[in-house]
């Protein structure tokens, strides 16, 4: 834990000094199961038989004399999300299909859209998987369709066999539930933590407990995870003890972009999402360790320790918060340190106040146990649903637009395009050819869909949204 937990904060404070770009190399590759090799319908690629032994013949495909509509939504599909972009376009003439992207960015939007009974064809929703089922908006994906149609994805599940007990039927391991995107990002380097004003924690006189390492002029690291009883301790303090000196009781305890935090779950001994049980997987919200972080975090809110504004699920707020000093403590990861987060804490405090001291930890640990929050245990990243009104043939045109925006069909150009716009306009390959470099556009202005994916870069592969 401590090696990744140190190996974050650096590559965060390198990051403070250049921009982390993405290259697209070893991940675009487009490998295939053992097999003889053929055409992918729609997208050029070529893929194997499967590992079933089923021929092409035998695989469900789309009609070659049809132009499929496929409505889609995730995370960034806000209402700022601008019809015909760039990436939109590049996605409809390769796979020749229509997207509709469906604009819900929030969860009550989602909520909302769901209940209503207007689920797209597809997307990225933060449900689970039993409830998706229970309210019959999901079909299964049969495994054969996913071998044949998107086999690098299989061979992270193969190398990660966690991924298939996450998604895998348990009554039935010939389908899929639902499928999952790929990060590194969350594993190697882009690690969950939590920041606090230590030069509130050392006015105050608090003895911490671990030991900590002073590595910049504002930034102090501690080697270990603050224990839950002093982590109340502090919120305390930081609440009745007039941390800021103001003579008023102005300041919050716990603040963060929600209730639903690793950092937090950990001081309770488990992780965010899948956990390994006894060697199943259970995901965290039916785990006894659960019960009790809702029940303690309950007791903290009743005495006036958790910020009320938590709820909202906004994170500028925290920051905020932060930035005018009313806020000592706030969860956000390693990245905070990259010298693109200037719009955030720990920057903007730093760049205000420049005495401040600012202490980075790993996250919250039981009394006398060990920090679970560091990383994620699988790659996974997200939960892809297709609507259970969606048949076969449409399902192969959907695993073929799933396939091209996680692995941009082994070209790194298309990778590359996914990520940054139009090649040439809003982006060039560096010297190296190795590099992508945006150029005078910002991304967002060319409009982008949620596609969780594999991004490799710097040795590590990272996630971002189009």
């Amino acid at each position: 834990m401590k090696k990744n937990w140190r190996r974050g904060i650096a590559a965060g404070l390198a990051g403070m000094l250049i921009v982390l770009a993405a290259g697209c190399g070893a991940a675009a590759d487009s490998a295939v199961p053992e097999g003889q090799e053929q055409e992918m319908p729609g997208t050029g690629g070529t893929v194997s038989a499967d590992k079933a032994g089923n021929s092409a013949a035998e695989i469900p495909t789309p009609d070659p004399e049809k132009r499929y509509q496929i409505s889609y939504t995730g995370l960034w599909s806000g209402a700022d999300y601008e019809d015909g972009s760039y990436i939109e376009t590049m996605i409809e003439d390769a796979l020749n299909v229509d997207i509709t992207v469906e604009k819900a960015e929030t969860n009550d939007t989602i909520d909302l859209l769901l209940a209503s009974g207007e689920m797209p064809d597809c997307g990225w929703f933060d449900k689970t998987v039993d409830w998706m089922y229970e309210q019959e908006l999901a079909r299964p994906i049969p495994r054969e369709m996913v071998e044949y149609y998107c086999p690098r994805l299989m061979e992270y599940y193969e190398e990660f066999p966690l991924m298939y007990e996450m998604t895998l039927d348990p009554e039935n391991e010939d389908q899929f539930r639902y499928l999952t995107g790929i990060t590194f990002q969350f594993v190697d380097y882009y690690l969950p933590n939590d920041y606090y004003r230590y030069d509130w924690i050392l006015d105050l006189g608090i003895d911490l407990g671990v030991n900590v390492e002073q590595i910049s002029d504002n930034i102090y690291v501690a080697d270990d995870g603050i224990e839950l009883s002093k982590f109340i301790e502090i919120m305390d303090a930081f609440v009745n003890k007039d941390p800021n000196q103001t003579g008023k009781k102005d300041t919050v305890g716990v603040t963060a972009p929600s209730l639903a935090q690793g950092v937090f779950f950990s001081g309770y001994n488990f992780y965010t999402g899948v956990n390994e049980v006894g060697g199943r997987a259970e995901q965290y919200y039916v785990m006894d360790e659960y019960k009790e972080f809702l029940k303690g975090f309950a007791d903290l809110y009743k005495k006036g320790l958790i910020d009320p504004e938590i709820i909202t699920g906004d994170r500028t707020l925290s920051w905020e918060k932060v930035n005018n000093q009313t806020a000592g403590y706030w969860i956000t990861s390693t990245n905070a340190l990259n010298s693109w987060a200037v719009e955030r804490p720990p920057l903007t405090l730093m760049e205000k106040y420049p005495d401040v001291k600012i202490l980075a930890t790993p996250g919250v640990k039981p009394d006398g146990g060990e920090v679970k929050a560091r990383t994620n245990e699988s790659p996974a990243y997200g939960s892809f649903y297709v609507n259970a009104n969606v048949d076969d043939q449409k399902l192969a045109k959907i695993l073929q637009f799933l396939n091209y925006t996680l692995f941009g069909d082994g070209d790194p150009d298309i990778h590359a395009s996914l990520f940054y716009g139009e090649k040439g306009v809003d982006w060039e390959w560096d010297e190296s050819g190795e590099m992508p470099v945006k150029l005078n556009v910002m991304l967002r202005e060319k409009g982008y869909l949620d596609l969780r994916t594999v991004r490799p870069g710097q040795g590590s592969n990272q996630m971002d949204h189009l």
